[in-house]
């Protein structure tokens, strides 16, 4: 038998609305329907409150972060801060400048986290990407398996490449957790970050992170300790079993691809994907033979 969750806990998420038409409302679906009924969902928003439901806490953006307001303003003429300039010739990846150097479209995120850390009436505060889709009931179990007690953070690590931040679980009971996502926050408020070879969240949650394990003894759980080899290490973990992440291009599919899914055999929404896969190649295979024949 289980031993039961005593921590209590609360999910929090951002998106535009655009971002809402597109992917966010999907997200808040299935959670409404897969997380655990006393969790409840904090969805930061900078126009109209777009949902009205118990276990959805809509908090403003103009009117509870005034750092993240005053950042965007004033990068707003910044070009480089928009990821549109490559700022260090020498990048492994700098064709991508948009991801690795747009530090106005992620500072959302980590303004945002702190908040609702620093704001908390849980014990543990989950990060949850806005293209997240839960497709299973979530365990309270699984969300206590990600945040040890004695732990401040609980993240998906990759050992080669930064974090994969879709999930981040947040010790709110230890002071040092409360540091750290202001130290984090304040990289941003303080123009810290330009000094780094990269400029969004997950590149500086790591630069954190390590640094409050290494002076401050601070400990944190690798939720994916046994996949880290693996890109896509948020399906590939156990959070997979129960959520979705449609990161970058898998939006459009409304699913991660077969290829990124190494784990899971045995979960059918996994199964249906990879079906999905192989229809789709036949029926492409189909249309190229059939164009072949008329030409």
């Amino acid at each position: 038998m289980s031993k039961p969750v005593s921590k209590t806990f609360g999910v929090v998420t951002t998106c535009s609305q655009q971002g809402w038409g597109e992917y966010g409302s999907k997200m808040v679906n299935g959670f409404l329907k897969h997380f655990p009924e006393d969790v409840r969902l904090y969805l930061y928003v900078d126009f109209k409150k777009p949902i009205a439901h118990e276990r959805v806490i809509v908090r403003s953006i103009p009117e509870l972060c005034a750092d993240l307001v005053a950042f965007q303003d004033e990068t707003a003429r910044f070009d480089f801060a928009r990821g549109e300039r490559v700022c260090h010739s020498g990048h492994e990846v700098a064709y991508d400048a948009s991801l690795i150097w747009n530090a106005r479209k992620f500072s959302f995120k980590v303004f945002v986290v702190e908040h609702a850390v620093l704001n908390a009436a849980e014990d543990v505060m989950i990060w949850l990407d806005a293209d997240s889709v839960a497709f299973d009931d979530v365990p309270l179990e699984l969300l206590d398996a990600t945040i040890p007690a004695d732990c401040m953070i609980g993240y998906l690590g990759r050992s080669w490449k930064y974090s994969e931040c879709g999930y981040v679980a947040y010790n709110t009971a230890r002071p040092l957790t409360r540091r750290f996502v202001s130290s984090v926050a304040g990289m941003y408020r303080t123009g810290a970050i330009y000094s780094l070879k990269e400029w969004h969240d997950s590149y500086v949650f790591d630069v954190v992170r390590r640094e409050f394990e290494t002076r401050l003894g601070a400990r944190s759980f690798n939720i994916s300790k046994d996949v880290a080899d693996i890109d896509h290490v948020f399906v590939n973990s156990e959070i997979g079993r129960h959520v979705d992440h449609l990161k970058g291009g898998r939006k459009a599919d409304g699913h991660s691809r077969p290829g990124d899914v190494v784990r899971h055999a045995d979960v059918a929404y996994w199964a249906t994907v990879a079906g999905s896969a192989v229809t789709t190649a036949a029926a492409e295979a189909n249309e190229r033979e059939a164009t072949g024949a008329q030409e």
